[in-house]
């Protein structure tokens, strides 16, 4: 029994003396850490020709990096993947960000409509009910022919008539 004390308060005394070492080891992997992201978010900005108002808006952005990079290094990290990814340009961006600049298509509110009113733009026929003859351009699916012209006034005529 008094051994088994013994052991018991000696295992207690080290972890005791030991605590504060091994919480300042912690705090300073924090700063180095810290230091580290800091130094990969420079590198990252100098690659990508980024830089910022001020220092405030350079903090913030820091910050949305780092959530980035964790993301990033954690999917990395699992290794449940065959891909990986890597900081690329819009690393410093949150994910409303990057939505608003780089998904902002709007679709036009003629195909709206059209997909609003209910009409079948296909729809399966059989042969013995196809007509002899059909006039495309009659039913909106194709434009008539046109002159293109030179290389690259095609571009018009397929945005003119989009």
């Amino acid at each position: 029994m008094s051994v088994s004390l013994l052991v018991l308060a000696v295992l207690v005394m080290g972890s005791v003396y030991n605590a504060p070492r091994a919480l300042a080891a912690r705090e300073l992997a924090g700063e180095d850490a810290v230091t580290a992201m800091a130094v990969r978010h420079e590198k990252w900005m100098a690659a990508h020709g980024r830089t910022y108002k001020d220092e405030a808006e350079k903090a913030r952005r820091l910050e949305i990096f780092r959530a980035n990079a964790k993301l990033i290094d954690s999917f990395n990290a699992a290794g449940k993947k065959s891909h990986r990814l890597a900081t690329n340009r819009f690393a410093d961006l949150t994910d409303e960000e990057f939505r608003a600049a780089r998904t902002g298509y709007k679709v036009p509110e003629a195909v709206v409509d059209g997909a609003r009113s209910g009409r079948f733009r296909y729809e399966n026929l059989s042969l013995a009910d196809a007509p002899q003859s059909m006039d495309w351009r009659s039913m909106g699916a194709v434009t008539g022919v046109k002159d293109q012209g030179d290389c690259g006034t095609k571009l018009a005529h397929h945005l003119h008539d989009a």
